[in-house]
């Protein structure tokens, strides 16, 4: 039988928490009891190596490093991104959404860190001061901003002509996400 790890209990309930999954969720995907998941998240039991490799990268979707933090990091930027949602709705996100979005937002990091300095820096800084507080100010800046009038987009006929103009409209401005 394999020794069990000593990690930080309020990280495991935070990891969950960030995905709006139960207990029970995660038991099930663990093929566990939820009592054992239960008790690794009030500490009086831990899981082994290869159980929290399991919950880090088929879970969770986090570093294995996150579950030895001596606190959780900081809230998500899934729940600051949708920021105008009350908690109750953010809370009605599936978190296989929630998982997507963390993925990308670790891609982004990771692509703007590698090219610190570069013409992606001033791009990111562009779009960061065309967000508005407001979300139908935002839109009209970033319409003007990529030259879409709003005639031209209701103009579409559908979601998918809508999406394959804006990837045009974004990849012509030399545009990353941030």
């Amino acid at each position: 039988m394999s020794a069990s790890i000593p990690v930080n209990p309020s990280i495991l309930t935070w990891a969950r928490a960030e995905l709006n999954l139960s207990i029970d969720d995660v038991a099930h995907r663990m093929k566990k009891e939820p009592c054992i998941i239960l008790s690794w998240e009030e500490g009086s039991s831990s899981p082994t190596y290869v159980q929290l490799e399991k919950l880090a990268y088929e879970v969770y979707k986090i570093p294995l490093a996150v579950f030895f933090f001596s606190e959780p990091p900081d809230p998500s930027r899934a729940k600051t991104s949708f920021r105008t949602a009350p908690n109750a709705v953010y809370n009605m996100i599936p978190s296989s959404v929630l998982k997507v979005f963390r993925e990308a937002e670790n891609m982004i990091d990771n692509l703007y860190e590698l090219n610190e300095g570069s013409e992606l820096t001033n791009q990111r800084n562009i779009l960061r001061d065309l967000v508005k507080s407001d979300i139908i100010d935002t839109a009209k800046a970033l319409r003007q901003y990529l030259g879409v009038p709003i005639d031209e987009q209701k103009s579409w006929r559908n979601s998918e002509k809508a999406l394959k103009v804006w990837r045009e409209k974004v990849t012509e401005s030399g545009i990353l996400p941030w």
